[in-house]
This record gives C-alpha cells, sequence and structure tokens, in this order.
C-alpha cells in the first residue's frame, strides 16, 4: 500500500472553577475536538488465492467530534467529618464518513494492461463502490458520593460509599452504492473498445460519457442491516473501606453492584428482525453483577510493602460487535459483521506484589499476577470460497493469563558524588517489564486451527524503558521511550485458514522540551524513530516467528516517522 492522509485535530477547552467558601467549590468542565482524516490508498501486488495482479484504489474522509461537559462538586462538613461529591456529566460522539470509494482494477499474468473489476448484476461495495455513514452517539452521566473518616483500633479509617448512572443511545445509519455495467452484451458490442474505458484512470472511469445503457450505471444496494440503533443503562451502587490494622497491615477492601441492560435493534443479512436485550437473555442467573475487591497491604519497614489483591471485573461487547451490520474494510481486505449472541465476560485478577519507594515518585516493585477470564471476546476470521475474508467476534469458553512483571523508577543521585555533577537527581530512568502465559480453552471449537494457545491481542512480553532528564533552572527536557511488545494474535483462524500473527515491532519516541518566556513552552517530537515494518502473518510452519520465506504475510506496514513541533502557552 502506499499510503497519503492529511490530519486534522482542533479542539477548545474551558473549564470553571468556583470555590463558595473553604469547604465548599464547584467546577464546570468543557472540552470539544475536531478529528479528521483524509486518506487516499493505493494498493498493488499479487492476489495469491485467485491468481491476479492487483491495482486497488480508497478514498475516505472521516470527520469525528467530541464534546465533553462536566458540572461537579466538592463539599465538606466539618462537624460531621463528611466529604461530599457529586457530578453531572454529557458527551456526544459524532462520526461522519461522507463518501469512502473503492475501486479494484486487476490483470491475469499473461496480460500487461490492468482492467476496472465492474462487475454486472449485482454491485458490490468492495469491488467498485461507495459509502456513506453517520454515527451520533450521547452519553448521559451521574455520580454521587460520602466519604467518612472514623477511628478502628487507634488509626484513621474511611468508609465511601456512592451511586454512578450512564446512559448511552447510539444511532448509525449506513448507504451503500456501487457501480455496474449495465448491459453486458451492449458494454461489449457497442462500444469499439470495451477494455480501453476499463483501462481508464479512476478519474475519468465514471465520467458522464461511460453512464448509460451501453456503460455503467450506480446501484442502491444498502441492506436494512445496514441501520441499527442502541441503549444501554448502567446503575452501579458501591462501598469501600480503607481501614489501617494492627501489626502494620492495612486493608482496602469493598464491592459494586452493577445494573446493567443494552438493547439493539437491526436487521440480519436475510432481513429478520434483531432484537438484543440483556433484561430477557440469559446472561447470568443474577439480574446484577457483584464485584468484589480487596487490597491486603502489609508494610515491611516505612518504605516497603507486601501487596496482596483480588478482584472481579467485568468486559460487556460493544454495541458495534453486536450489530449484525456488515462492512468491507478496505485496510484488511475484509468484512467486518458483527455477532448479536455475544455474552459478557467476567475476569478474576489475582495480585502479589513486594514494592519499595525510595521518594519523589521512584519505586522499584515486582510481582506475579493470574487472571481466569470465563467467556473472553475474541475477534475472528474466516476465509470463504469467494476469496473474501469475514471477521467477527465470538466467546470462548474460557482463557487464563499467568505472568511476572517488574516496574523500576529511579533517578541517578548516587552519580552526583562521584561525578561531581550535580544533575544526576535529574535524570530518571523507568521500566516495566512483563512476562505473561496465556492459554485459551478452545474444547468447545470444532474447527479451532491449534489445541492451545494464546488469548487473542495478549503478547507474551511487554517492554517498556525510559529515560528522562529535566534541568530545573531552564526547563529544557529530553525524553526517550522504548516500546516493544510480543507477538500476538490479531484475528484468531481456524483449521482452514490460520491465525493471523502480528510480528513484534521495536518502537522509539523522543521528546525535546524547553521553557520560553514566563508562560510558554516549545516542544519537538520524534515519533517512530526506526519506522520498523509492521508485519501481520500466518505462521505456516509453526516456528512461533516470522521467517519471510516460510510464512505468509498478510499485510506489511510502514507508517514512516512522525516529526511534530509544538507551542503552548498558558494564561
Amino acid at each position: 500500500d502506499s499510503t497519503y492522509t492529511n490530519n486534522i485535530l482542533a479542539g477548545a477547552l474551558l473549564n470553571l472553577g468556583y470555590r463558595l467558601s473553604e469547604n465548599n467549590k464547584i467546577v464546570f468542565k468543557n472540552s470539544f475536538t475536531i478529528n479528521s482524516t483524509d486518506a487516499t490508498v493505493i494498493r498493488s501486488g499479487n492476489n495469491f488465492e485467485q491468481a491476479t495482479f492487483i491495482r486497488n484504489y480508497a478514498y475516505n474522509f472521516v470527520a469525528n467530534t467530541l464534546f465533553n461537559s462536566q458540572l461537579a462538586g466538592d463539599h465538606f462538613i466539618k462537624k460531621a467529618g463528611l466529604k461530599i461529591h457529586w457530578e453531572g456529566g454529557f458527551a456526544q460522539l459524532t462520526r461522519s464518513e461522507p463518501d469512502f470509494r473503492k475501486l479494484f482494477y486487476n490483470r491475469n499474468p499473461e496480460d500487461s494492461t490492468f482492467l476496472a473489476y465492474v462487475p454486472f448484476g449485482s454491485a458490490s461495495p468492495s469491488l467498485a463502490g461507495k459509502f456513506f455513514s453517520n454515527l451520533d452517539e450521547k452519553v448521559y452521566s451521574g455520580a454521587f458520593d460520602l466519604t467518612y473518616a472514623f477511628n478502628l483500633f487507634k488509626n484513621k479509617s474511611n468508609i465511601k460509599a456512592g451511586m454512578f448512572y450512564q446512559g448511552r443511545d447510539r444511532g448509525f445509519e449506513a448507504r451503500v452504492l456501487g457501480y455496474t455495467i449495465t448491459n453486458p452484451t451492449a458494454f461489449y458490442t457497442q462500444n469499439e473498445n470495451p477494455n480501453a474505458i476499463l483501462a481508464l484512470p479512476p478519474a475519468q472511469l465514471f465520467s458522464e460519457e461511460n453512464i448509460g445503457t451501453a456503460g455503467f450505471s450506480i446501484d442502491e444496494i444498502t441492506n436494512p442491516s445496514d441501520t441499527y440503533t442502541g441503549s444501554s443503562q448502567l446503575t452501579a451502587t458501591y462501598l469501600m473501606l480503607d481501614n489501617k490494622l494492627p501489626l502494620n497491615l492495612r486493608l482496602v477492601w469493598g464491592a459494586r453492584l452493577e445494573f446493567f441492560n443494552q438493547q439493539l435493534t437491526s436487521f440480519d443479512y436475510t432481513n429478520h428482525p434483531v432484537n438484543v436485550d440483556t433484561k430477557s437473555s440469559d446472561f447470568s442467573n443474577l439480574p446484577f453483577d457483584f464485584l468484589p475487591s480487596a487490597n491486603l497491604i502489609y508494610g515491611l519497614d516505612d518504605k516497603t510493602n507486601i501487596r496482596l489483591s483480588f478482584s472481579k471485573t467485568v468486559a460487556r461487547p460493544e454495541f458495534r460487535e453486536l450489530a449484525p451490520f456488515s462492512f468491507y474494510d478496505f485496510s484488511t481486505t475484509s468484512v467486518v459483521i458483527g455477532n448479536d449472541s455475544l455474552q459478557r465476560s467476567n475476569i478474576y485478577n489475582y495480585d502479589f506484589r513486594l514494592e519499595r519507594f525510595f521518594g519523589s515518585g521512584q519505586v522499584i516493585s515486582g510481582s506475579v499476577f493470574y487472571k481466569k477470564f470465563n467467556e473472553p471476546i475474541e475477534q475472528t476470521i474466516d476465509f470463504i470460497s469467494s476469496g473474501g475474508y469475514i471477521r467477527s467476534y465470538r466467546n470462548v469458553t474460557s482463557a487464563t493469563n499467568f505472568g511476572v512483571e517488574l516496574e523500576l523508577r529511579k533517578n541517578f543521585d548516587l552519580l552526583d558524588k562521584v561525578t561531581g555533577w550535580d544533575q544526576f537527581t535529574n535524570v530518571m530512568f523507568s521500566a516495566n517489564l512483563a512476562y505473561i502465559n496465556s492459554k485459551v480453552d478452545v474444547s468447545a471449537i470444532a474447527n479451532a486451527a491449534d489445541s492451545t494457545r494464546s488469548l487473542q491481542g495478549q503478547s507474551p512480553y511487554i517492554i517498556n524503558l525510559g529515560l528522562t532528564y529535566t534541568e530545573p533552572v531552564s526547563e529544557f527536557g529530553v525524553s526517550i521511550f522504548f516500546n516493544e511488545i510480543g507477538r500476538r494474535i490479531i484475528a484468531v483462524g481456524s483449521s482452514e485458514y490460520l491465525d493471523i500473527y502480528e510480528a513484534p515491532r521495536p518502537i522509539l519516541d523522543v521528546q525535546f522540551s524547553k521553557r520560553i518566556f514566563e508562560n510558554g513552552s516549545v516542544r519537538l517530537n520524534l515519533q517512530d524513530v526506526f519506522a520498523k515494518e509492521g508485519i501481520f502473518y500466518q505462521d505456516q510452519n509453526d516456528d512461533n516467528k516470522f521467517t519471510a520465506a516460510n510464512d505468509k504475510t498478510i499485510i506489511a506496514v510502514t507508517t514512516g516517522r512522525v516529526i511534530t513541533l509544538g507551542f503552548n502557552y498558558r494564561f
């Protein structure tokens, strides 16, 4: 692919605060952002499944807007020792895709001219299509909580209780058009050189003189499934206690009850109504999710802790994962469709951690963790006989993650005395390293590609390294960050079509910053300095690594380096 992209990001921010008294304040936060992308993609190469050479074109403009507003207050009743916090919020997200155009050319190996693949009969959005879509989502939220301090075992403790509500309303509609050869017989007999017409570039192919009985026509191929509406209501209440106990113990524990309803209305590909309603679905024997958590801390000394924690969380399917709406994704040459039978996943988290603090944000820690997933949601991909791919979502029976994590944030102050240079205190090194052994139960999947594999999206290792320096007087700073994750499954395949992996790719980012004037600063960012190619592939020889000679490359992407220069000024 050769991709030409123009991104525009604009935003506005307005935050207001008013202190009614020493113990009462109100804040009003507002933000609005516009993020638009104008992209042209020219794709060329071999289609191994169909034994042809291809040249595809795609032009797409997408505009996203996000408005967020929140009114909140904090109050302290001194005589009662009671803290009160409340907030109400509204957010609106819109996404407009006014005209996504796609055009497919190909040629046989023995030919030299690329011809547009314009179908006859029924139009195809992937071959010569136009796609329009609009999404509008509104989110309403509110929260109220109380915090009360009391003494337990002669130590200060806190109890916190509260409620939360979030309502979401989403509407999505799409329109799909496609070009066809109006009358194949007339096209190939009445035109002197029909192949010369099909060889025209995209800007000329569908010009006015080529529209008609002996040329092309545009066909409406929008389906009822191309529109859906969805809503959800989350009502939660929680109780949390923070208790300091004898023997240097501290226990932070509590529970959250979540009452969640989700509705989605659309049609399937056979035009039968689809109605998702969790209130009537057998997602659970209980009408709510009970989510306990506990964190036990033992202080070996003032700077060293041992932590033992447990929590239960839940992951619910998004509207897009449930909606039967199908969409041709040009970037992956596949059709994406939702699954209205998805169920939510329960996650049980266990963690044992040893940590030591050195002050000024410095810490060294090591932990062992275990996660148990019930019915996690994964993205799948299947190859169909017509030569295309379908990506969707499904629940698997269960999965586990077992791993270790090391974290370090430390400056080089010990070198100050050795070298005589007092700036090593301002040099901070950070590292976060994790190793994860992930396993999925695939026993219930009839055509699973492997008897055992990792969870989709889970890497076996994660490396994050950072080095920062800030000179306190001039406020000149340099930051260097390195990141790499191990190979992971992007889409789960089957015995007929292997899993698609993302190969490891090292990423290096560098930032220079400098304060100028009294309230201004300038920043220079260098992103993805290595600009290594991103490889998505199928492991044909099952050797757990990518080798170009033996494996099948699905997508190879080079995004290139990104250089940005920014200026901030505080009034």
